[in-house]
């Protein structure tokens, strides 16, 4: 039995057309000009650059827009969205923007409830204040501590 990567020969009546030999011999030029397939993977890689985390975060339209820009923009603003029985602690630079974009891909009515000064620091400790409500990712329970935090305006990020 051949190997897997072995080349088996044609049956003995194809050796006659003479369309089969150019084939074999076009087969074997680009089977040598192939690199193997862990070299292409680390072509590949290697012709991807290195991009900062916050860069890769913003989508493609804005860096789209925004050409000449050389710094990334940081996210410098906490938002609060209900939707039903639920609220999304986010952070974003452009609220409105991610506010549409949540309001595009998501059935139900949304709400912006609140945006806060602060970006990740904010977040991560509204977030960790808030853990035992958690529903999946940033989306949580409105109910207990958190219901009554936002029925009092959302003072006190932090805690």
């Amino acid at each position: 039995m051949p190997e897997r990567d072995q080349v088996t020969s044609d049956p003995p009546e194809y050796d006659d057309i003479p369309e089969m030999a150019a084939l074999r011999q076009t087969v074997s030029a680009l089977e040598v000009k192939m690199p193997p397939p862990k070299a292409k993977a680390r072509l590949f890689a290697s012709a991807i650059p290195e991009v900062p985390e916050q860069r890769r975060q913003e989508t493609a339209l804005d860096r789209a827009m925004n050409p000449g820009r050389t710094q990334p923009r940081i996210a410098n603003k906490t938002y609060i969205i209900r939707c039903g029985p639920f609220v999304k602690i986010g952070m974003a630079v452009d609220v409105e923007t991610r506010f549409r974009t949540l309001l595009a891909s998501n059935p139900f009515d949304l709400e912006m409830v609140a945006i806060l000064p602060g970006g990740r620091a904010v977040e991560r400790a509204l977030h960790l204040r808030f853990a035992a409500y958690k529903h999946r990712d940033e989306w949580f329970r409105e109910e207990g501590e958190l219901a009554a935090w936002i029925a009092g305006g959302c003072q006190e990020a932090g805690g």
